[in-house]
């Protein structure tokens, strides 16, 4: 595989706040093991807010800083998952606590996931900071769908964020095929900066995953999991993932198949007994809490069920799985419009989660595999965004010469 060519060993950092889920920060693991294929490969400091980003596999030369927990409850707010803490205070023990690491690490690039300004405005110090150091190209990246185009549009233009992305970055990067879905157009941000906007395509996995996988001692099946075909259930970090899991666990199965299930970390520990319960009632369903190698799971199996965050979504179509999304409706829509949009291009199959029952399962089970017309969706993100880094930083930082922002897609 063509390993672009770095100028010298850099350094840099990713930001993700991690409030819900895991999604932000496996997405910045996925441009991580992009980056390592650079050469020379980067020296990489994840800036995390769930500490059980740790557990996955990464590249050499990669560490973290995971950060005291805020989580977001049920009705949008945020709160401190762990530490007895008011949320302000928490809000300036991880903001002093990035900026003072920064200001140590001095990173050549920082990636800043979703949020420009970080959760709560944590990263306006640090974005100041290195701003009048000098020597750091900083990176807006959005996934492909923020949330309901209004929603982000009130957002956007309220905390005045075109701003915010002319004086402090240089450039921004959205994960997605824009034929798909481009969240610049369809949310109308991004309208009046003066820095270029590169649409890297989905971050697909396909050559990764097959090689990660090779690269597991060999192994023919995914650890843990018995011989012969199975159906796979995830459901993310697992915070709002009980009504997937039940439906799944509680779904019959055709013959000869049996049934994985991984409720992820965040799961309540009564709803994570009940669906263990479930398993020791049924010698066809297995249940992990967490697995390690998500990836291998997804290659092996038959059939999958999933919410819709972006990553497992985008795992799945790099392996051309058959999969059946239950998005995640409230309290933002951005699961629901993504699973849409690719139900209605033939992508996979969805079910809304207030038609979501067992039966509703079993029926899916029951069916036929599709043929999917895969080739329609550019899943080539990883293999073009170490490029994207290396001709970043053959530039000035917040660039002393600046054109007007212009989108730009697929060019390294």
């Amino acid at each position: 595989m063509y390993r672009n060519r770095l100028p010298r060993k850099l350094k840099v950092a990713l930001y993700s706040h991690d409030s819900q889920g895991l999604g932000h920060v496996r997405r910045n693991l996925c441009i991580t093991q992009a980056f390592s294929r650079c050469d020379p490969s980067p020296s990489t400091l994840l800036i995390v807010g769930a500490r059980e980003a740790a557990l996955f596999s990464t590249p050499r030369g990669v560490d973290f800083l995971s950060l005291p927990a805020i989580s977001k409850e049920n009705d949008g707010k945020y709160a401190s998952r762990s530490l007895d803490m008011p949320l302000e205070k928490i809000s300036e023990l991880r903001a002093n606590t990035i900026r003072s690491v920064l200001d140590l690490f001095s990173p050549d690039v920082f990636v800043i996931d979703k949020h420009p300004t970080g959760i709560l405005g944590e990263l306006e110090k640090t974005l100041e900071l290195l701003r009048e150091k000098g020597g750091t190209r900083c990176v807006l990246g959005l996934r492909d769908v923020l949330d309901h185009p209004s929603a982000v549009w009130k957002e956007w233009h309220r905390l005045g964020t075109d701003a915010v992305v002319s004086s402090f970055f240089d450039e921004v990067w959205v994960y997605s095929d824009p034929t798909i879905y481009d969240p610049i157009s369809e949310c109308r941000i991004c309208q009046d900066i003066n820095v270029p906007i590169r649409y890297t395509g989905y971050l697909g996995r396909k050559h990764e995953l097959d090689a990660h996988t090779k690269g597991l001692n060999g192994l023919n099946k995914p650890p843990g999991v018995p011989a012969g075909r199975f159906v796979l259930c995830m459901v993310g970090g697992g915070q709002d993932g009980f009504k997937v899991a039940e439906a799944f666990a509680n779904a019959e199965l055709p013959d000869d198949t049996h049934a994985v299930l991984v409720t992820g970390p965040f799961m309540s520990a009564d709803k994570k007994r009940k669906l263990g319960r479930a398993s020791e009632n049924n010698r066809r369903l297995t249940v992990f809490e967490f697995y390690k190698w998500p990836e291998l799971l997804l290659q092996a199996a038959w059939k999958v069920v999933s919410m819709g965050g972006y990553n497992t979504v985008i795992e799945m179509l790099s392996l051309r799985k058959n999969g059946l999304i239950v998005p995640r409706v409230k309290p933002r829509s951005e699961q629901l419009i993504r699973a849409e949009r690719l139900q209605k291009l033939g992508l996979l199959d969805m079910v809304h989660p207030d038609k979501l029952t067992p039966a509703a399962l079993s029926r899916w089970f029951a069916s036929d595999v599709v043929e999917r017309p895969f080739a329609r969706i550019d899943l080539m993100g990883t293999q073009r965004i170490s490029g994207f880094l290396a001709r970043l930083v053959s530039k000035n930082p917040v660039a002393e010469s600046r054109s007007a922002g212009v989108a730009e897609y697929g060019i390294i």
